[in-house]
C-alpha cells in the first residue's frame, strides 16, 4: 500500500503493479513508514497524515469510501503531528494506535468508532509502532527511545 499527493491525496493498494483499490482523499503526507495499514480483519483500511485536521482516518476496503474520523484534539494547532498509525492485532484488535511528534509528540489508543482511550506524552517523536499479536503489547519506536507497553 502507498499514500499518494498525486493527481490528489490518495492510498493505493498494488499487487503486481496493478491498483487494486483506491481510497480518494486518503491524505498521507509526511506519514511514518507504519501509515496506512490494513485491519487483521481485511475489510478496513487506517490512514493517518501529518495535517491539523481529521489526521486519521478508516476506510472501506471493498468500496473505499470513509468510514470514521478519529477524535485527534491537539491543544494547539500542530502540538501533535501524525507521524503513524497501526490497527491493534489479538487482545486490541478494534482499537487503532496513533501518534507522531512536534511540540508535544504524544501515543494515542482509540477504539473502533474513533473515541480516544488514552493518551501517553513522549519525550521524542514517534516514529515507529508495533505490536505483538498474542499480547497487549506495544512497540514505540521514538527518535530518542524505544519503549515497551502494555495496553
Amino acid at each position: 500500500m502507498t499514500p499518494s499527493w498525486i493527481p490528489g491525496p490518495a492510498a493505493y493498494l498494488w499487487q503486481l503493479q496493478t491498483v487494486v483499490h483506491h481510497c480518494t482523499g486518503a491524505a498521507q503526507w509526511g506519514v511514518g513508514q507504519d501509515c496506512p495499514d490494513v485491519a487483521p480483519s481485511g475489510d478496513l483500511v487506517l490512514t493517518g497524515s501529518c495535517r491539523h485536521a481529521s489526521p486519521l482516518e478508516t476506510w472501506d476496503f471493498g468500496s473505499g469510501r470513509l468510514v470514521t474520523r478519529f477524535a485527534f484534539h491537539q491543544p494547539k494547532e500542530d502540538a501533535c503531528m501524525l507521524y503513524c498509525a497501526k490497527f491493534g492485532t489479538g487482545p486490541l484488535e478494534g482499537c487503532a494506535i496513533s501518534g507522531g511528534g512536534g511540540v508535544q509528540p504524544c501515543l494515542r489508543q482509540h477504539l473502533a468508532m474513533g473515541e480516544l482511550q488514552g493518551q501517553l506524552t513522549l519525550a521524542s517523536s514517534l516514529t515507529g509502532l508495533a505490536t505483538l499479536f498474542a499480547s497487549r503489547t506495544v512497540i514505540a519506536c521514538c527518535t530518542r527511545e524505544v519503549i515497551l507497553l502494555e495496553l
